[in-house]
């Protein structure tokens, strides 16, 4: 497993990909860089993953 989780948008790092999840959703609502690169990976729009849990979104992520 990862010691740090980076953020494919700014850099920051983080401890899981939970907690890179959480970050992603709630930078830059409600159309931000941060938004844009998760609708990509996810392939779905925002309005969609943003109200699943945090933890489906995380394992998403670290897919």
């Amino acid at each position: 497993m990862l010691s740090e989780v980076p953020c494919p948008v700014c850099g920051r790092c983080f401890e899981s990909f939970l907690d890179l999840a959480r970050h992603m959703v709630l930078s830059d609502r409600p159309n931000g860089e941060h938004i844009q690169w998760s609708e990509s990976l996810l392939d779905e729009p925002f309005a969609e993953f943003g109200w699943k849990s945090d933890k489906k979104i995380a394992v998403a992520f670290e897919k």
